[in-house]
């Protein structure tokens, strides 16, 4: 973060992955990237905080936090694809889904911005789907990160709890 073209903490997509590691692990969860969920169609998730599981056959980790990690100009198919892969991790026991928007790109540079708010254009495209399919669905800018580590570290330690309950019960 600190870019010079920004005011503000704006961080590209590589920094927001690094926070989201970084987050994780001091909450004791492992990270995973590139999660995958099978399915008909397989999904990728840029971060997972995960736990792993044990005597699962064929099953090594359970999510209990799925990030997406998407420029600001978002293009609204990727928008839809990302409600589908959050709705599969939700469905393999993620309590926190996400999707993190960054500003800035590899080189500290301006990453090319919408018109209009970024995040009142994702929210939108998220209220055009079916209220289930989004609901608990969080969208983040890479400046309010930090602020939200300790929340969504409290919802994956729930994810956690709850998927221990109903292995026991």
């Amino acid at each position: 973060g600190g870019h010079a073209a920004f005011l503000g903490r704006a961080l590209s997509k590589q920094e927001v992955a690094a926070e989201l590691y970084d987050a994780g692990h001091r909450a004791g969860f492992w990270c995973v990237p590139e999660f995958e969920i099978k399915g008909d169609v397989m999904r990728r998730i840029d971060v997972v905080w995960a736990v792993r599981r044990k005597g699962d056959a064929g099953v090594l980790w359970l999510p209990v936090a799925a990030f997406e990690i998407e420029g600001h100009g978002v293009a609204l198919g990727s928008i839809d694809k990302n409600v589908d892969s959050l709705g599969a991790v939700r469905k393999a026991g993620a309590g926190v889904r996400s999707i993190v928007l960054f500003q800035a790109g590899p080189d500290g540079g301006p990453w090319p911005r919408p018109s209009g708010p970024a995040i009142d254009r994702v929210n939108a495209r998220l209220r055009s789907h079916p209220a289930a399919e989004v609901e608990g669905i969080d969208v983040v800018l890479d400046e309010e990160l930090q602020g939200r580590f300790g929340g969504w570290v409290e919802e994956a330690g729930k994810a956690v709890r709850r998927s221990e309950s109903r292995t026991r019960g």
